[in-house]
């Protein structure tokens, strides 16, 4: 497995098919589903600042990355 930080166009798609998603982690033991919180994403607005989807209707925001403390979510490239 190689694992990344989704940048904003992928957690932009993790968000639209969220209930999915949850769905298909709810079936696998130990998984942790995604809660309706900020997520990091690896999109940079500048050096000290990067941008974070709130899971709870989409909302967008450039936050300062070295003093807001939020969930990280690593993704890995589906394979079917």
């Amino acid at each position: 497995g190689k694992w990344w930080l989704p940048s904003m166009g992928e957690m932009m798609a993790i968000y639209a098919n969220m209930l999915k998603i949850n769905y298909a982690l709810s079936l696998i033991s130990g998984a942790t589903q995604l809660v309706e919180d900020l997520y990091w994403t690896s999109t940079e607005g500048d050096a000290a600042n990067a941008w974070l989807l709130n899971l709870i209707g989409g909302i967008m925001g450039n936050y300062t990355k070295a003093t807001d403390a939020r969930h990280v979510r690593p993704v890995s490239a589906f394979i079917y």
